[in-house]
């Protein structure tokens, strides 16, 4: 085994899988790829603050102050582009799965963030692309209407058949021997 895949969605149970992760890539000597996918419509610009003049009124004693809105003041100022939303966001996940990386101690890992519409896609892909020989992921275990309005990105993946998929059920005990 050289690769491994972990997408990892930035929740305490998608970071379930971290363990068995590493004693498998100990074992085999694999390389650990990070992997996380945050949807396109979860990355908004930054608006700023407005401070709103100060102003004093005509006749009124000393020291009172009267801030008046146009409507132009209410309305939000971005400050960053949309491609500087995504290269935020795309930095904020970096930040994420280096952190996540450390609790990976003797095993080699890349981490790669992405800001894409389709996480599973953006998963089936990237094991395509880095020829993974195994995704390794956890499951939030929807069932029923949750399972049915939102789906899987574990079962889509799994059915993707493009390599071998380890899920991991948070609250799950892996015991070594």
């Amino acid at each position: 085994m050289k690769k491994i895949l972990v997408p990892l969605d930035g929740t305490p149970f998608s970071e379930a899988v971290l363990a068995p992760v590493a004693d498998i890539a100990r074992a085999t000597g694999a390389v650990v790829e990070l992997l996380s996918v945050r949807r396109t419509s979860e990355v908004h610009a930054t608006p700023a603050a407005r401070t709103m003049p100060e102003m004093i009124p005509a006749g009124a004693p000393s020291g009172t102050r009267l801030s008046l809105p146009s409507p132009a003041d209410t309305m939000p100022i971005t400050v960053e582009s949309r491609e500087q939303a995504v290269e935020r966001a795309e930095a904020e996940l970096r930040d994420y799965l280096l952190t996540c990386a450390e609790r990976l101690e003797g095993v080699q890992v890349t981490v790669h963030p992405v800001v894409a519409d389709d996480p599973a896609e953006v998963i089936i892909e990237r094991a395509r692309a880095e020829q993974a020989d195994l995704i390794a992921m956890a499951t939030h275990a929807r069932s029923g209407l949750a399972h049915l309005i939102v789906g899987s990105v574990a079962e889509r993946v799994i059915r993707s058949g493009v390599a071998p998929v380890l899920v991991v059920r948070p609250g799950t005990r892996v015991t070594r021997s």
